[in-house]
């Protein structure tokens, strides 16, 4: 009579993490269960074809293979849940074997670990463009006696006393427009050489202040074109009193000579303009500034903050300026009329705490001269390696990181990362920067755990590229909803979902935040918050 076969033969398979299947002698049908990396239950069924002798499976899952001569089951280890038990069962005809079971190892796991690049930004490039233009009103001969000085010292030019005072930014950009002979308050554009009748690099915007200058501003030391502005000018006290050395980058220009007088000297009023670049994180800010007198702060040509009009030492503030992640184009003019001449301009993050404020200064941002061009990437940002005192700016490239198609631990620098786990289940860790965890629309993900995602920094990213050095990182071309099937978002699980397909096979992949804590109603609105361009 016929009899029932062994038991098959579960055991581990070449690779680490795998199972492998043996049917027992005489078999021709085997039965096997077990569990994906996602926990869920699978069963394979494989035949012996009577008239081939070949064995055979239907819609066999991702991972799972048979050998068509020898009927062995092989379940790769991206596709059996570590540490979790196989079973099998073998039949002959209707008669079936008793269960035969094994344990699935833990897979063997890559190690993969990112390091950023840094190259330093150049030294000409750093600090704001700062100008300096005197101007003479109708009390040149009373503040010549106030001040105890002489007519050989003052500096003339041909508008002066066209206003009776400086009193508005209307005055102010008639006279620096007038003298550039085109239109230049309001733009991005540094002054022509030799048009100011001084130059500096302004590294901070904190003048006149810590000691505070309670002179007046035009009262200057005449200086000579490509002469050394000294401290005896008011100028130089008012760039050397915020503890930074703008004062020592003083450069004396022509100035558009009158009268025979050219460079620095004696002046009623002054005028201070510096525009540049300034490197800002995203955010919601207020703005503050303390003036005596007036001044206008433009910010990609728009106007944020202004005091039209001349005061005694005062505050203005300007609340709630939403600014993007990167380099913007910064203008402030400022004029001086008598005395007390300062200027400190300030931020915080909108709604937080007064004590929050901090300068526009190099330590904090990087500040750039009008003409210096970084066109930053998304693998690229920039950081101060120095101290708030003695900043260092390097741009800084973070590293392209790949999975294998096995389980992959991938650790990012402290730079933004592209990290792709591809297949697998990867434990992934973005590290400090603000990184783009990357998965592909045609091909399977596996089931991955994110360490340490990021709301509002790290991002979710779509492709049908390859791999990381395929990507560009300055127009990747991320992909959208429409590119994946089934994406859902388990809030209590803090677990993404979803297929892709490569148009034979369909892949089931999740994503798992651990210690997240922030909520979502729906899939679309975890995408929109964290996903790259997904929706």
């Amino acid at each position: 009579p016929p009899v029932a076969p062994q038991a098959p033969s579960v055991a581990a398979g070449t690779e680490q993490g795998s199972v492998t299947v043996t049917p027992s002698a005489g078999a021709d049908k085997l039965t096997i269960t077990y569990k994906d990396e996602g926990n869920a239950d699978h069963e394979v069924v494989v035949n012996k074809d009577p008239a081939s002798g070949e064995w055979k499976g239907t819609d066999l899952p991702d991972g799972v293979t048979v050998d068509a001569k020898t009927g062995v089951v092989t379940i790769a280890a991206k596709a059996v849940l570590d540490n979790s038990e196989v079973k099998a069962v073998a039949a002959t005809g209707t008669l079936s074997s008793d269960e035969g079971s094994g344990t699935a190892g833990e897979d063997a796991v890559n190690n993969v670990t990112g390091e950023a690049s840094s190259e330093a930004v150049a030294q000409d490039q750093l600090g704001l463009n700062g100008e300096f233009y005197g101007f003479n009103d109708s009390e040149l001969p009373s503040q010549l006696r106030w001040n105890k000085k002489t007519a050989d010292q003052v500096r003339y030019h041909a508008d002066d006393e066209s206003f009776d005072n400086l009193r508005w930014v209307s005055t102010m950009q008639t006279l620096v427009d007038g003298r550039n002979g085109e239109t230049l308050v309001g733009t991005t554009n540094a002054a022509k050489a030799g048009i100011p009748d001084a130059r500096f690099k302004s590294t901070t915007i904190k003048y006149g202040m810590d000691p505070a200058v309670s002179d007046n501003l035009g009262n200057n030391e005449k200086v000579a074109p490509g002469g050394t502005v000294t401290k005896a000018s008011a100028l130089y006290q008012f760039l050397n009193a915020n503890g930074r050395s703008d004062a020592a980058s003083l450069q004396v220009e022509e100035g558009v000579p009158n009268k025979g007088t050219s460079g620095l000297g004696f002046t009623t009023d002054s005028m201070v303009r510096v525009v540049g670049k300034v490197y800002f994180e995203g955010g919601h800010y207020d703005f503050r500034v303390y003036s005596d007198d007036g001044y206008r702060l433009m910010i990609d040509g728009k106007e944020v903050s202004k005091f039209n009009g001349n005061r005694t030492p005062a505050s203005t503030d300007s609340e709630n300026v939403s600014i993007g992640e990167g380099f913007h184009t910064v203008e402030m003019i400022y004029w001086e009329q008598g005395s007390n001449a300062r200027l400190h301009m300030q931020y915080k993050e909108h709604g937080s705490d007064e004590s929050h404020y901090k300068t526009l200064d190099m330590g904090n941002n990087l500040m750039m001269h009008p003409d210096a061009n970084i066109d930053l990437n998304q693998l690229q940002d920039v950081h101060n390696t120095g101290t708030a005192e003695k900043p260092v700016w390097e741009v800084r490239t973070g590293a392209t990181l790949d999975g294998g198609e096995g389980k992959d631990n991938i650790t990012g620098s402290d730079g933004r990362d592209f990290i792709y786990g591809h297949d697998g289940n990867d434990s992934l860790t973005g590290g400090k920067g603000d990184d783009t965890f990357i998965y592909n629309t045609k091909a399977a993900n596996g089931h991955d755990v994110i360490k340490d995602f990021k709301i509002g920094e790290d991002k979710i990213s779509l492709t049908d590229l390859l791999d990381t050095k395929s990507i560009d990182a300055k127009t990747p071309g991320w992909k959208g909803l429409s590119e994946i099937q089934n994406a859902q978002w388990d809030d209590s699980a803090h677990k993404l979902s979803f297929d892709t397909t490569d148009g034979a096979k369909t892949y089931h992949n999740s994503i798992t935040f651990e210690g997240m804590t922030q909520s979502y109603n729906s899939v679309d609105d975890f995408l929109r918050e964290n996903g790259n361009g997904i929706i």
